[in-house]
C-alpha cells in the first residue's frame, strides 16, 4: 500500500493509467484489492469513466461490480419495472457484468439484449461487458437480440460495439440463422 493506504492499482485506476494497469498486472499486483468503502480499482475506474482502464481490467478478468456500473439514477431511467427490480437484485447479490450464473449461463448481456435496451447495453460495454460471451447453448448476446427481434439491439452490438455475428453456437446456428 501508498502512504495514503491505496494501493498501486488503486491509484493507477483512480487517474486513468492503463499502461501503469498493464505492467501492475505483469508483476502480479493485486488487481482485486478492495480500499475504502470497499471499492476495487476497477470500480474506482469504472466510476471515473476510465475505459482504457476497465478494457485493461477486463482483459485480466477483473469486472467492477454492478452497483458501480448500474447506479440508482441509470435503473430509474429503465422503463420496465419488472427490469428494474431485477437490476437492484442483481446489485444486492454483488454481481459483475459478465457472470454467466443466469439461466442457462447468461450474463446480464443476454438478458438486456433479449429485452432490448441499447442503452443499458451501452453502460455494460463500458463497464467491461463481454459481448461475445457464450451461454450453455453457445449463444452470444446477438443470437439473443436476433431471436426476439430487437433489430436495434443487434444494430448496436454489431456496428457501435463490434460484437461477432458469425459465431456459431452448439446447433451450428449463426446470429442470421
Amino acid at each position: 500500500a501508498t502512504l495514503a493506504g491505496h494501493t498501486p492499482a488503486y491509484v493507477a485506476a483512480l487517474h486513468g493509467h492503463s499502461a501503469v494497469i498493464e505492467v501492475l498486472s505483469k508483476v502480479h499486483v493485486d488487481m482485486e484489492g478492495a480500499f475504502q468503502g470497499g471499492r476495487t480499482p476497477a470500480m474506482v475506474a469504472a466510476q471515473g469513466g476510465h475505459e482504457s482502464v476497465v478494457s485493461v481490467f477486463s482483459a485480466l478478468g477483473v469486472y467492477p461490480s454492478l452497483s458501480v456500473v448500474l447506479p440508482d439514477e441509470v435503473i430509474n431511467q429503465v422503463g420496465d419495472p419488472l427490469l428494474q427490480k431485477f437490476l437492484r437484485q442483481l446489485i444486492v447479490d454483488d454481481r459483475n457484468v459478465n457472470d454467466p450464473s443466469f439461466e442457462h449461463g447468461q450474463s446480464i448481456v443476454h438478458l438486456v439484449a433479449k429485452v432490448g435496451n441499447v442503452q443499458l447495453l451501452e453502460i455494460l460495454v463500458k463497464a467491461g461487458a463481454s459481448l461475445n460471451a457464450r451461454d450453455n447453448n453457445g449463444r452470444t448476446p446477438a443470437h439473443v437480440a436476433a431471436e426476439n427481434h430487437c433489430v436495434e439491439v443487434l444494430r448496436f452490438l454489431h456496428e457501435a460495439a463490434g460484437a461477432d455475428l458469425n459465431v456459431v453456437d452448439k446447433d451450428g446456428r449463426t446470429v442470421g440463422q
